[in-house]
C-alpha cells in the first residue's frame, strides 16, 4: 500500500488585531498577500504566504479560539541567515543577534553568539518579535542549505499564483494591484483557504 502525502498547508496564528498583523507580514517580513476575505464582522480570513513556502499562515477573526499570542517559537527556514537578518532590519523589524549552537551537534549545551563556524543546518537563528497587544509572540530564522521542492514534499510549485480575494488590504495594494469585491467568494479549487474552509463545513 503506497504511503500518502501529508503537507502541511496552513497554520493559524491567533492575533487580536487583524490589520495591524496583516501590515507587520507584508511590510515588515516581506510575506506575499493570498487572501483577505471578510465577509462578516465576526468572521474573517487573512492568508500570506512566506517567499518560497509551500506553506502559509492565516489570521483573521472567528478562526480559532487560542488567546493572540500564544503561538510561540515558528521557525522559518532560510539559506542565508545573515542577508536575512540584515533585509529584516532593513525593513525597520527589530532582530535579535545571530547564534548558534555550542557546542557543535550539542543540541542540550548553551550558545554562542554569530554563526555556525560549520556553517550546519539548523544550528544558527535570530529571533524577532510578532504584533500582539496581550502576550509576547516570536518568530525564529534558522539557516539551512535551500532544498528543492520534492524535498520539502510540498505539492505548490514555486511561483504559483494565489488567488485574492475579499478586499483589497490598504496595505497590499503593492502586493496587488487586482481589483477585489468585498464578500467575493472563489472557487473550491482556488486557493488553500477556501479548500480549508470547504472541508469543515
Amino acid at each position: 500500500m503506497a504511503t500518502s502525502a501529508f503537507a502541511v498547508e496552513v497554520i493559524t496564528l491567533p492575533v487580536n488585531d487583524v490589520d495591524r498583523a496583516l501590515q507587520f507580514y507584508l511590510d515588515r517580513i516581506g510575506f506575499a498577500f493570498d487572501v483577505d476575505w471578510r465577509p462578516r464582522e465576526d468572521f474573517g480570513v487573512v492568508q500570506l504566504t512566506p517567499p518560497g513556502s509551500g506553506c502559509s499562515i492565516q489570521i483573521g477573526t472567528g478562526l480559532t479560539e487560542a488567546t493572540p499570542g500564544s503561538v510561540r517559537n515558528t521557525s522559518l527556514v532560510v539559506n542565508d541567515l545573515a542577508a536575512t537578518r540584515e533585509a529584516l532590519l532593513g525593513r525597520g523589524t527589530p532582530v535579535s543577534q545571530i547564534r548558534h549552537k555550542t557546542p557543535a551537534g550539542a543540541w542540550d549545551g548553551g550558545f554562542a553568539r554569530g554563526l555556525d563556524p560549520a556553517r550546519g543546518d539548523y544550528a544558527s537563528s535570530a529571533d524577532f518579535a510578532t504584533p500582539t497587544a496581550t502576550r509576547g509572540s516570536s518568530m525564529s530564522a534558522a539557516s539551512a542549505r535551500p532544498r528543492s521542492e520534492a524535498d520539502h514534499g510540498s505539492g505548490l510549485a514555486a511561483g504559483t499564483p494565489r488567488t485574492r480575494i475579499g478586499r483589497t488590504s490598504p496595505h497590499a495594494r503593492s502586493a496587488s494591484r487586482a481589483t477585489a469585491v468585498r464578500g467575493a467568494t472563489p472557487a473550491a479549487h482556488a486557493c488553500p483557504v477556501r479548500r480549508h474552509l470547504d472541508r469543515g463545513k
